[in-house]
């Protein structure tokens, strides 16, 4: 149960807001609501003219099944294409049974990087930025237990915040991703 848990990192969602006590600074800055698109390389110029919600509304997304974001895509009805096994995903991208596969943009690359022998037809998307709200926090048990380890985890996310330090983390995790996805050259749709 929720008592068991004394820190996660995760995306926001209903359940969680209900069950845990969430610590509201986005450790990640919101970066996963940033998609950037693994593709097909047989249509590695199809995601260059979509400049529109209408335009994006044309191609069919891949997602995990239960996965927060097909909620996002539905609610702004763009087809999306469940499977139930996440490295199962990259397969049905090979072999064409949804257009794109959004992902954050520090996990674009990686999953890239490490499946490059595996699906060879893969490439990362250079023209489409999508974009939603998508944070990350970290989440304690609702408990008096959960109340204390939130206020120091408040505090110190405030004091490397206030010092540089979570900046510079973050410029250390994620920036060599950032800069590898060119976002001043690509197209974004909100």
């Amino acid at each position: 149960g929720s008592d068991d848990i004394d820190v996660l990192f995760r995306p926001t969602n209903k359940k969680d807001e209900q069950n845990l006590h969430p610590i509201r600074i986005p450790l990640d800055k919101g970066l996963l609501g940033y998609r950037i698109c693994l593709i097909n390389n047989d249509d590695s110029d199809k995601l260059a003219n979509i400049k529109t919600l209408a335009d994006l509304q044309k191609l069919k997304i891949g997602q995990g099944r239960d996965w927060n974001d097909v909620l996002v895509y539905q609610h702004n009805k763009i087809p999306v294409i469940t499977g139930a096994i996440y490295e199962g995903l990259f397969e049905m991208l090979s072999k064409k049974r949804f257009d794109v596969f959004p992902r954050g943009i520090q996990e674009a690359y990686v999953e890239y990087d490490d499946r490059i022998k595996t699906h060879p037809n893969l490439v990362v998307d250079s023209h489409l930025l999508i974009h939603y709200p998508f944070v990350r926090y970290m989440w304690v048990a609702n408990s008096d237990k959960g109340k204390q380890l939130s206020q120091r985890l408040q505090l110190g996310l405030e004091t490397i915040i206030a010092d540089g330090t979570f900046d510079r983390l973050f410029e250390e995790r994620y920036g060599k991703d950032i800069a590898r996805a060119q976002l001043e050259k690509r197209h974004i749709i909100t």
